[in-house]
């Protein structure tokens, strides 16, 4: 507010459709449509379904689901998974599009009945280009060693810039 008029012109000029700097969006959301299939198989001891999701008509991704009760995962469990992809897709986004919430990955579970075990995406050529595949699903507890601190390493407050 406080620039010469002809700086401030030349900033709202770069600022234009970049997101990243409060420009706005890069453009609408495509229309997300998710379709299960007839089709079954078994992958990797799983008994999945095949669910296929287009983006404004054009097919982004397959998704081969379990039943949530054949590996032990209720929805909830889920949540964190599905934050975090929504967390990356956003992050993602604002470099020009860059992720597409049509594709595939535990962000884009809305309207699959299941665990995603197998997640193809497509390019617009319809050739994949990219798979994710579930392995197997273990049920332990971490061990709380794990969220310690390694030595010499302190926390601090990103705010103030102090350790705790």
């Amino acid at each position: 507010a406080k620039l010469p008029p002809e700086q401030r012109k030349m900033i709202e000029e770069q600022m234009k459709g970049n997101p990243m700097m409060g420009g706005g969006a890069a453009g609408p959301a495509p229309v997300r449509k998710v379709r299960k299939t007839a089709e079954t198989k078994a992958i990797n001891g799983f008994p999945c379904t095949k669910y296929e999701v287009s983006a404004d008509g054009a097919l982004k991704s397959e998704i081969w689901a379990t039943p949530h009760s054949k590996c032990n995962i209720k929805p909830s469990d889920l949540q964190a998974l599905v934050e975090m992809s929504k967390m990356f897709e956003s992050m993602l986004s604002t470099f020009g599009g860059a992720a597409d919430a049509s594709g595939s990955g535990f962000g884009n579970v809305e309207g699959i009945d299941g665990v995603p075990i197998l997640s193809r995406t497509f390019g617009a050529d319809g050739k994949p280009t990219s798979e994710t595949t579930v392995q197997s699903v273990s049920h332990e507890k971490a061990d709380p060693k794990l969220f310690e601190l390694p030595a010499g390493y302190a926390k601090s407050d990103p705010m103030s810039g102090r350790q705790r």
